[in-house]
């Protein structure tokens, strides 16, 4: 079976649905927020004044915007390389506030955007070596 980009695009977003739900279910407290690994960083990530843009909570921003890059595989493949694009900064600016302003990890934030720009890299690739 060869591994296309959209297969790795498919699996790293569906990845990061999840583990926003899980962020989402810890925030609104339907889990115990203890859920969160070792450090204690999720708590102080997730309630900063960085965990919403414009009222909108972070974790509502990446189902919605991971949720669009799975229906731009389908339909769009145009405008999947912009989301991924645009996804892929706002991850870099999110790696770079967690460590250099709030200096907390939460794991599950890190993890997504980790996943996040390891999509961006392989756009990145594909879109050279095309």
């Amino acid at each position: 079976m060869k591994i296309t980009k959209y297969f790795i695009y498919a699996v790293i977003a569906t990845v990061n649905i999840i583990l926003s739900l899980i962020i989402l279910l810890n925030t609104e407290e339907v889990v115990s927020p203890e859920q969160c690994f070792v450090g204690g960083g999720c708590s102080l990530a997730q309630n900063s004044i960085y965990s919403s843009i414009f009222g909108i909570p972070l974790t509502y921003m990446g189902i919605i915007g991971f949720s669009f890059i799975l229906l731009a595989i389908l339909f769009n493949k145009r405008a999947l390389n912009y989301l991924i694009l645009i996804a892929g900064i706002f991850s870099l600016w999110l790696v770079y506030v967690q460590f250099f302003i709030l200096k907390q990890i939460c794991n599950y934030c890190i993890a997504i955007d980790v996943l996040t720009l390891i999509m961006f890299f392989t756009m990145v690739f594909y879109y050279f070596k095309d």
